[in-house]
């Protein structure tokens, strides 16, 4: 009973620790105040949000490069349209 007791204690705390102190800095990973309380695309699609977290990641490089980088990750390949290439040769 003591151990039962224990262990729903320390799940408890688990719980309470992830609740007021990781998931606040979760929800806003990398983002600074203007970030997270200015305006974003889509803000007035929904008026009242039932959830809310803003994330940012800073990249020390101009955005064409950014933006470049950011197609190739989607898969886009020119002269390919909108699938990346084949991986292997057609025969």
């Amino acid at each position: 009973m003591i151990v039962t007791r224990s262990l729903f204690r320390l799940a408890v705390g688990a719980a309470a620790g992830y609740l007021f102190a990781v998931r606040p800095w979760h929800l806003r990973w990398g983002a600074d105040d203007s970030e997270v309380h200015g305006g974003m695309a889509g803000d007035d699609l929904i008026r009242v949000p039932q959830h809310q977290a803003t994330r940012a990641v800073t990249i020390d490089a101009p955005p064409a490069t950014v933006w470049a980088w950011l197609v190739q990750l989607g898969g886009y390949t020119p002269g390919y349209g909108h699938a990346p290439p084949p991986s292997h040769p057609q025969s």
